[in-house]
């Protein structure tokens, strides 16, 4: 994403909207997967979520072809 764009509390929102859903249909507990080379596993600890798993990805591989880490997060709905 463009620097002009970041930290402006998307994610947050998002979030904040998705946790609402999930309460109304009494879902007690989020889970999101994202690539840890992407830099995205410290927003979402922000955001309240922890790492229950990590491991190389079978399914995925890094722009240069490299290895990657599939990072499985979880959080309770307030």
């Amino acid at each position: 994403m463009a620097p002009d764009y970041r930290r402006r509390g998307v994610a947050g929102t998002l979030l904040k909207h998705i946790s609402a859903l999930a309460a109304d249909r009494q879902i007690s507990q989020l889970e999101l997967a994202t690539i840890k080379e992407t830099g995205n596993v410290s927003i979402f600890l922000r955001l309240g979520f922890l790492v229950v798993e990590e491991h190389l990805s079978e399914r995925f591989v890094g722009a240069d072809g490299q290895a990657v880490a599939e990072v499985m997060l979880k959080r309770h709905v307030p």
